[in-house]
Order: structure tokens, then sequence, then C-alpha cells
């Protein structure tokens, strides 16, 4: 299962939000910043109270680096057009993407989980949200 994780000037949209699940299915966290200020960012899945996955994993992390291509094609009308016009999916046409996972949960139950955006020059934390997964069992 894909989650798809939209920041953007402090906004979130994270798509399924409650996610679910079952036991041994993967999950992977797509993450995308359409326009951002930031040269690159760290993303991290975090559990603080109690993991659906083993005990060895987590956090999950991924820095990355800011392209520039959505904030281009914001500024220019006729690039943007000639964009759609071309058949691109604007969803991928962002200033940062990137992924966490797969994994495979391996306990069933409710979790809340934080996913977490900072700025990795400087460590400073951008932002913080708290979407939830749900483990079905097999």
């Amino acid at each position: 299962m894909d989650i798809v994780v939209r920041f953007e000037n402090g906004d979130w949209r994270i798509e399924p939000d409650p996610a679910s699940v079952t036991v041994g299915t993967a999950v992977t966290w797509l993450l995308r910043s359409p326009r951002s200020n930031y040269t690159r960012l760290r993303w991290t899945v975090y559990f603080a109270h109690g993991t659906p996955f083993s005990s060895d994993e987590g956090p999950f992390c991924v820095t990355t680096v800011n392209t520039k291509l959505g904030t281009v094609l914001t500024q220019d009308a006729s690039v943007l057009d000639s964009v759609k016009n071309a058949g691109v999916g604007l969803d991928h046409v962002v200033d940062h993407e990137g992924a966490i996972g797969p994994v495979a949960p391996t306990e069933p139950g409710q979790y809340k989980y934080g996913i977490k955006v900072e700025n990795a020059e400087t460590d400073e934390e951008v932002a913080d949200d708290d979407p939830q997964l749900v483990i079905l069992p097999r």
C-alpha cells in the first residue's frame, strides 16, 4: 500500500488517513513537497507509542534534495501548459520527492504515528503531523 504524503507551506495532505493494511502487506510512504524554499528536507516516520513493525525497525528516515522543478513550473505559465499538454502528471512535478519503505507490519492494531519534516541542513523542525495506520490481522 502506498501512503501519499504532500507537504507544502505548513499544510499536510496524507492519503489515505487512516490507512488500513493486513499484517505482512508492504507499506510505502511517497513523500512530496510541490514547492519549497528548503534545499534539503529530512522526512521521518516514527512510532512513539508502540510500533506495528519488528522492534529493530524504525524510525524510518530519508532526505530529499530540492530540484526546484515545482517552483519553476508555477512561475512560468507557458512551461506549465507545455507540461500539461505533454500528459505529464503534475503530482510528480515537485521540488522534493522521495519514499520511505516498503516495510511490512507484523503486529495488528491501531497506531498513531508521527511524520516529521526537518530542514536537513540546520536540523530545524519544519512541521510534524500524526496520521493513523490500522493493521488488520491476516
